[in-house]
């Protein structure tokens, strides 16, 4: 294991899955990761979640949550602000990959400004507190998780995009890996053998590592898939462990709440 004197250079909250980041300087831990994050997300009619894979366009929307309100904004459509739903609404099943769960549905007006600006029918949701979702779909006592894929939260160093931005035929943005909170100060990589770490006053355990897919190859400010597949094929040829896909980030674990800092030590515990 090796660090210097890592330190925290970005924090970013997703409100909505697969939507464009929210960057903060400071943000709150919950049990669920940063306050808001993917604590929304669009589904289909079938109410399984429509992600940026299959529909890139959401890498435009622009969310973040100011005063209880969401507030969106995304091209050649009018700005959008929603209250955060509050308890005792009536609740819809929906689905995240393996995972049922439940969530507050918002009203026709709202999914229409969705389905005009992606060209489909879908529905925004909202995962309220009293949902139950364990990570990784294990125990339902044990640590949840909101929308997000499979953990609270992403953390990558920036000097692992360094390193592998010196393999890629052309370099990559930290945006297209989508971490909650990126670390300078680390030598490449060190964030895997990290077990378990404080930051400010929030401790966190290593949940697994981040097993990357296709939407690291859509450029977020285009929202076009890169020909050539980049840069999954790069990250192929050395970041893999047996036949799974490839690897590029930690997930962690809050053990605890409070609020993280941009500039806040990491410390490896």
């Amino acid at each position: 294991m090796s660090n210097l004197d890592p330190w925290v250079s970005e924090i970013t909250a997703f409100p909505v899955k697969s939507t464009a980041g929210w960057r903060q300087d400071q943000a709150e831990v919950t049990a669920r990761g940063l306050a808001f994050d993917r604590q929304w997300m669009l589904v289909d009619e079938d109410g399984t979640c429509i992600t940026a894979r299959d529909s890139p366009a959401l890498l435009k929307i622009g969310a973040t949550v100011t005063g209880g309100y969401l507030q969106l904004q995304a091209p050649k459509m009018p700005d959008l602000s929603l209250p955060i739903p509050g308890a005792g609404q009536a609740s819809t099943s929906v689905t995240v990959w393996d995972d049922r769960c439940d969530a507050v549905g918002y009203e026709d007006n709202v999914n229409d400004w969705f389905a005009r600006y992606l060209g489909r029918p879908c529905r925004l949701v909202y995962m309220p507190d009293t949902t139950v979702r364990p990570v990784d779909g294990e125990d339902p006592t044990g640590p949840q998780v909101g929308f997000a894929d499979s953990h609270p939260l992403l953390l990558i160093g920036a000097a692992s995009l360094d390193d592998l931005n010196t393999r890629t035929p052309e370099p990559v943005s930290m945006r297209q890996f989508r971490p909650n909170i990126v670390v300078t100060g680390a030598a490449p990589y060190a964030e895997d053998e990290w077990g378990r770490i404080q930051i400010g006053e929030v401790t966190f355990v290593a949940g697994d590592v981040c097993r990357r897919c296709v939407l690291t190859t859509i450029d977020p400010e285009t929202s076009i898939r890169h020909d050539q597949q980049e840069p999954l094929r790069t990250l192929s040829s050395y970041r893999r462990r047996g036949q799974q896909a490839p690897n590029f980030g930690q997930y962690f674990i809050p053990e605890t709440g409070g609020i993280i800092r941009e500039g806040d030590r990491l410390q490896v515990l």
